[in-house]
């Protein structure tokens, strides 16, 4: 008599795209629902809070949109960050306060985009779950 032939799973083929994508949804939502509540924030904040630098990038930022050339009252300014030409654009609005607001909520998706870094650098070090709950802390 023969032996019983032994029963086993097959493998479980790698994930699709899709299910990648199921599995990342919630945290996706979760993270689109505090960059909303960063909006709201941003959206009741109707002044200006004055800092030096953030005069400084808006004389140099000012200067590129208008010249094309960094400047800071005139006078020529070696390059210290992309950040003065990525906001540069929002000058060319036709109001200061329409500028502001548009500053405003392109510093909060910038500053939204540090979890993504953060997501993959402690992917290598911990868990997925780990990784992405680190993510939705640093927004």
């Amino acid at each position: 008599m023969a032996a019983p032939a032994a029963t086993t799973r097959p493998e479980p083929g790698a994930p699709t795209a899709l299910d990648r994508f199921l599995a990342a949804f919630p945290y996706l939502v979760v993270g689109v629902a505090l960059l909303a509540v960063v909006y709201w924030e941003a959206a009741s904040r109707k002044g200006p809070t004055t800092f030096t630098d953030e005069l400084e990038w808006a004389q140099i930022s000012r200067a590129i949109a208008h010249t094309g050339h960094a400047a800071r009252r005139g006078a020529p300014v070696g390059f210290k960050s992309l950040y003065a030409f990525l906001i540069a654009p929002a000058w060319w609005l036709p109001s200061t306060a329409s500028a502001f607001s548009a500053i405003k909520y392109l510093n909060e998706t910038v500053m939204a985009t540090a979890a993504i870094p953060v997501f993959f650098l402690t992917r290598w070090l911990t868990t997925t779950r780990t990784a992405a709950l680190t993510a939705l802390a640093t927004l």
